[in-house]
């Protein structure tokens, strides 16, 4: 059971900080021949549902399917309802079946298609369909709270924090079919997860503490956006200012001597770290 989850975390992580990575180095990169490159990567697992987390991971992907794939059918069919004679629905008031057919099947359809796009396996199908899965559930509890009125988001810390969670655990399920080699793999570590079998795995409690120091910096830690800030590196970057630099505003990331000295050692150890082990590729660069 415990080990069944520290795996699916561990991953979970991994690739969170092989992208996180991959996306800011880009934007440095970018910034070397003058370039302005837009954010791609914005702490997903800090959304409070899946359809803000869908707006913070892999930003650039997320507003490619949604212009070329998800609102083209979206426009189709509302076209098509139109010429029917059928009236279009207000905000609030949107019927069952309306949704199904708005907002259910062209979400389920993108992320269909959104699996299919990182790999031809089952597993990435099973993937793309589990996030059109989460994403319709999240449209359609909006869809609920709107029509009665209720408002849409808390500001109430122990809401906040529930959904964060929830949110993280609904992604880390998904991220297990990710990673498998077959579904049938997925399900194996899936019922491990649940206590229904038993995974033989190598890790020891100091690695449950890494763990728990790795999750406890990506919920309280400002981002890469959110510690240059004031110096613009990303097109139409906005971050939400952090605790951490509202409360110590010293903390701020800027050019002065001290910070260079630590890069610099930073950067050593870092290069002295990647020439001393067998060179790797970032996960999500097969993606």
């Amino acid at each position: 059971f415990y080990d069944a989850w520290f795996g699916a975390l561990t991953y979970t992580l991994q690739i969170y900080f092989d992208f996180s990575g991959y996306s800011d180095m880009a934007i440095g990169l970018g910034l070397l021949f003058g370039l302005r490159l837009p954010v791609n990567f914005n702490s997903p697992f800090k959304a409070h549902n899946l359809i803000d987390y869908w707006s913070r991971w892999h930003m650039t992907l997320t507003r490619f399917l949604t212009a070329y794939i998800y609102n083209p059918i979206v426009m189709r069919i509302t076209r098509s309802r139109m010429a029917a004679g059928k009236p279009l629905p207000r905000r609030g008031k949107m019927s069952l079946s309306t949704f199904v057919v708005l907002v259910a099947y062209p979400t389920v359809l993108t992320m269909f298609i959104s699996g299919i796009w990182h790999g031809a396996g089952w597993q990435f199908v099973v993937f793309g369909l589990l996030h059109g899965f989460y994403l319709v559930i999240a449209h359609g509890y909006r869809a609920w709270k709107a029509r009665r009125g209720m408002p849409l988001d808390s500001d109430k810390p122990l809401y906040h924090c529930s959904a964060v969670l929830l949110t993280f655990l609904c992604v880390v399920v998904a991220m297990v079919f990710f990673r498998a080699e077959s579904v049938p793999a997925a399900l194996a570590i899936l019922s491990g997860m649940v206590g229904l079998s038993e995974l033989s795995t190598k890790f020891d409690k100091s690695d449950y503490l890494t763990l728990a120091l790795l999750l406890a910096f990506v919920w309280l830690m400002p981002n890469v956006q959110q510690w240059t800030a004031r110096f613009h590196t990303a097109l139409d970057a906005q971050p939400r200012e952090s605790w951490l630099l509202r409360w110590f505003p010293f903390t701020s990331w800027s050019p002065t001597p001290v910070i260079g000295v630590a890069i610099g050692v930073l950067g050593f150890f870092a290069l002295a770290v990647a020439f001393s082990v067998a060179p790797t590729e970032f996960l999500y660069f097969q993606f």
